[in-house]
């Protein structure tokens, strides 16, 4: 077993907000109700979370990362390993680890 730790910075939280808007759409679609409405709408998703990255800069935006990353390691476990296949390299992630520093 190996042990990998990257840092990282300089994260273009923008583009970052465009990639995640789907998983938070369907993490909504999920719950039902209204919620599932806004999970339809990723444009407004998308806007909402630029708001969002305007109200609390970057520091905010590291932490609700660091939030989203703890309640839905699976996820984020599960996009690794899938673009580990998507490059030839076989791999299953035994544990993920985010925090601010």
């Amino acid at each position: 077993m190996l042990e990998i730790k990257i840092c990282v910075d300089d994260v273009d939280y923008e583009v970052l907000m465009d990639c995640l808007a789907p998983v938070v759409g369907d993490a909504l679609k999920a719950k039902g109700g209204i919620a599932a409405l806004a999970g339809g709408k990723q444009n407004f998703l998308r806007g909402m979370g630029k708001l969002f990255l305007k109200a609390k800069g970057s520091a905010g935006a590291e932490e609700a990362i660091v939030q989203l990353a703890q309640k839905k390691n699976k996820l984020f476990t599960k996009k690794i390993e899938d673009l580990a296949t998507k490059n030839g390299i076989k791999l299953h992630v035994q544990t993920l680890d985010v925090k601010h520093l």
